[in-house]
């Protein structure tokens, strides 16, 4: 997901996104673990993109 599409997001929605990410994260691990994991690239795009949310997050919160 793009920055832009999380900045028109309000805080629950981000925060749900990265419960589900974080979710997904975890899943992917476990795959990973397992050795059927076969996109192992993904483990990183979800990382970046959970700390991606969470940095825009905090610039929200810290506008209020």
């Amino acid at each position: 997901m793009q920055s832009r599409e999380l900045d028109a997001m309000n805080s629950e929605e981000i925060t749900g996104f990265i419960k589900d990410m974080e979710r997904k994260l975890f899943e992917d691990r476990l795959n990973h673990a397992s050795a059927s994991l076969q996109d192992t690239d993904g483990l990183r795009r979800t990382r970046r993109a959970i700390a991606r949310a969470r940095t825009i997050l905090a610039q929200k919160e810290a506008a209020n």
